[in-house]
């Protein structure tokens, strides 16, 4: 069983939150639902920029923004 942890945030606006809600609402969640994956995804998208930072280090020459495309056409014509 994974053990959960509490955040709370405090002094959130009544636009802020209303906004929130609205957002949550519209995509079918709760509140808590909403603000969790929104959580999640902010984590994620951290991963993500430590991964990017890691691969700037690297040495090499560097792709052309040309051949990132043409590598990603490709691999969407193999599927």
């Amino acid at each position: 069983m994974q053990v959960m942890s509490n955040i709370q945030v405090r002094n959130v606006s009544k636009r802020t939150h209303a906004a929130l809600l609205k957002q949550a609402t519209a995509s079918g969640m709760s509140l808590n639902s909403f603000l969790l994956a929104e959580l999640d995804r902010i984590a994620d998208r951290a991963r993500v920029m430590d991964v990017l930072g890691r691969a700037h280090k690297l040495p090499g020459p560097r792709p052309t923004s040309e051949e990132i495309v043409r590598t990603i056409r490709e691999g969407r014509n193999e599927r």
